[in-house]
């Protein structure tokens, strides 16, 4: 009798699949448990196997709902703390979120249950989680957290990136876990059937092949790792100076606050006058820029001076017309730069809630937290142009637009170097800004290129080409961070193509998996 999977029913597997998704988080930073995340896929391929819908589509649910639960915990810290929103309402809050992410998992598992895709789960599976993913990046405004790939930046998988980018990461991570669910199943079926002489080739055999394929997935990321996608230019590093002046986030935005903040900033970049870029972060300026044009101006003249490039994020009021031509405010969270440099960007990705409120009319004023300070951008024009610091053409990026792996492909491709000017004070002492520079340094590896990242309280420091950390500041603690920026010369395959390939890849996989299974169908019919 040949083995088949037994799987937990009923409440139990659904217990098991919520542990299985808080299991995956212990993959990222700061934790970096990466096997755990390939079991974590496994387990879940498992509960999938050839079940009935309701139990397919209930076990991806509390998948999901463990794995943002754990991962995405941070989001109760900016509703308790600095939204001033009560603790019960609070965990409610974070809770609501979480379980509506949860329902990216879903639509994956009704199509995998749908098409039986279960026969092909090797390809399948990995085929589907990676469009799942994908999903993740657009629906609703997208909230790429948490993507399996980032797992695994610092293991040999991290070769893939330049070419298949994190996506392409999950792919092969998934793969192997499907592997590994294969060969279980023969080892297992070898230990539940009789030992029978035959010229077929034991389960042992069978095992080893797709522990062939797990050691040629590794090898070859060990292999592309090797190549130098992008290399150094002879041209002179960029020495640079990125300030974390530490202010507190529950008090940024207060009147009595912004005369402190406009004078530590200076105090703190004082020295750095004379280095070719002196970087604040987001926000650094609580003013809008025609509020403060004298301290601004200051900047801009001690720059030209100096030869500096000076570079802030600061929110920016800009007049414009509306459809009907006539003029209004528009509100935009921006980056600046100025000296030795010039550009304006205004960010594209905006967080809902903390720059913005979905249904605005009915939600302001029902609660603190919908209306947390500059909670009403507008969104950035898609063509905006690169910044300059002298002959240098910069990529920046505000906050979370960084977690998005085509935008900063599609924006970056043609810079010189990346910027990220991000204010993680609202997630206090979680580990959200941890996950969020782990997944800028991902940034940094797929467009082999060095990147900048500029916070209010960590986590600030200097990423090189291949994704390792050069220069880090210490968190929550005021510091200047000074390092330097080397030019790259050339371009990695993900800079020109995104996520398309390993897209196409996935859609082919489940295209041809759903026609298969109509095929057999209908012959059946007949």
């Amino acid at each position: 009798m040949a083995f088949k999977f037994s799987v937990l029913q009923g409440f139990s597997a659904y217990i098991t699949a919520f542990l299985l998704g808080c299991i995956n988080v212990l993959g990222f930073a700061p934790f970096n448990l990466f096997p755990l995340t390939i079991a974590s896929m496994a387990g879940l391929a498992v509960l999938w196997h050839d079940r009935s819908l309701r139990h397919t589509l209930l076990t991806a649910w509390w998948y999901g709902f463990g794995l943002y639960s754990a991962g995405a915990s941070w989001v109760y810290v900016s509703i308790h703390e600095y939204g001033d929103t009560p603790a019960l309402l609070a965990s409610f809050m974070t809770a609501f979120f979480t379980a509506g992410l949860a329902f990216f998992f879903v639509i994956p598992a009704g199509i995998y249950y749908r098409f039986k895709l279960h026969r092909f789960y090797l390809l399948a599976f990995p085929a589907l989680w990676v469009l799942s993913e994908w999903l993740r990046t657009w629906l609703l405004t997208g909230f790429p957290w948490l993507f399996s790939g980032y797992a695994f930046i610092d293991t040999p998988l991290s070769g893939y990136a330049p070419v298949m980018g994190v996506m392409g990461i999950s792919f092969i991570s998934c793969l192997m876990a499907c592997c590994f669910i294969a060969i279980i199943k023969l080892l297992l079926n070898n230990t539940k059937t009789p030992k029978i002489k035959t010229t077929a080739h034991s389960p042992y055999f069978d095992a080893s092949r797709y522990g062939c394929v797990i050691v040629v997935l590794i090898l070859s990321g060990w292999g592309l790792q090797q190549v130098e996608w992008t290399t150094l230019s002879k041209a002179k590093p960029i020495s640079v100076s990125l300030i974390q002046a530490n202010i507190p986030q529950e008090s940024k935005w207060s009147p009595e606050m912004r005369e402190h903040t406009l004078k530590i900033y200076p105090e703190l970049s004082a020295s750095s006058w004379g280095r070719d870029l002196i970087i604040w972060p987001e926000a650094a300026i609580p003013a809008y820029r025609h509020e403060v044009p004298d301290f601004l101006e200051t900047l801009n003249i001690s720059g030209k001076n100096s030869k500096t490039t000076f570079i802030t994020g600061l929110p920016i009021i800009e007049t414009q017309l509306d459809q009907s031509n006539k003029p209004e405010q528009a509100y935009y969270n921006s980056i600046l730069a100025m000296g030795n440099g010039e550009g304006v960007y205004h960010k594209k990705k905006l967080v809902p809630f903390g720059e913005y409120v979905p249904l605005e009319d009915w939600l302001r004023g029902l609660m603190p937290f919908f209306n947390l300070p500059m909670s009403g951008f507008n969104t950035g024009a898609s063509n905006q142009t690169l910044l300059t610091a002298g002959d240098i053409q910069i990529a920046p990026f505000v906050c979370y637009e960084i977690v998005y792996p085509d935008l900063v492909a599609k924006n970056g491709g043609n810079a010189d170097i990346l910027l990220t000017l991000s204010n993680d004070a609202w997630f206090g002492e979680s580990i959200g800004p941890l996950q969020h520079f782990q997944m800028a340094r991902m940034r940094a590896l797929e467009l082999g290129k060095y990147l900048l990242r500029g916070t209010n309280n960590g986590v600030t420091g200097i990423i090189d080409h291949k994704g390792q950390v050069v220069a880090l500041a210490p968190q929550f603690k005021t510091w200047v961070l000074l390092g330097e920026a080397k030019l790259t010369e050339g371009r990695t395959p993900f800079s020109h193509y995104g996520s398309t390939p390993i897209l196409l890849l996935a859609s082919l996989i489940i295209i041809s998996g759903i026609i298969f299974y109509r095929f057999r169908h209908n012959v059946r019919l007949d």
